[in-house]
């Protein structure tokens, strides 16, 4: 008779181990996403870690500064009525700009990013 009554205290034991094994485990989980959650909270703090559309914003407006005084820069450094001057000088300004389009448009592909050409 003591065989039989043991069976239910280990089904018992062992149902509570289980129970206890998986809320420990949920446990060190949560204070690993916490412990996660805060490093990167303190790296953004600390601007260690900054946010993406941050830095693509602040990519576009230096890029546009660029491309503005590129825009002006022939009338700027050719001689007033030197017009042979002035269309090598846009022709260069051309070459670059398709550069540095090239560029974006590689880097775009690389990181799976739509191309620029759709995005808004």
């Amino acid at each position: 008779m003591s065989q039989k009554s043991s069976v239910p205290q280990a089904a018992s034991f062992v149902s509570w181990a289980l129970k206890r094994d998986t809320r420990t485990q949920a446990d060190a989980d949560h204070v690993r996403v916490n412990t996660e959650m805060l490093q990167l909270r303190l790296m953004e703090r600390k601007r260690e870690l900054v946010r993406t559309d941050e830095v693509t914003a602040m990519i576009d407006d230096v890029i546009g500064v660029v491309l503005t005084a590129m825009s002006c820069l022939p009338a700027r450094c050719a001689p007033r009525g030197d017009l042979a001057t002035r269309r090598a000088i846009e022709r260069v300004v051309f070459e670059v700009r398709i550069e540095i389009a090239n560029i974006a448009q590689q880097k775009a592909d690389e990181y799976g990013e739509p191309p620029l050409s759709k995005q808004g």
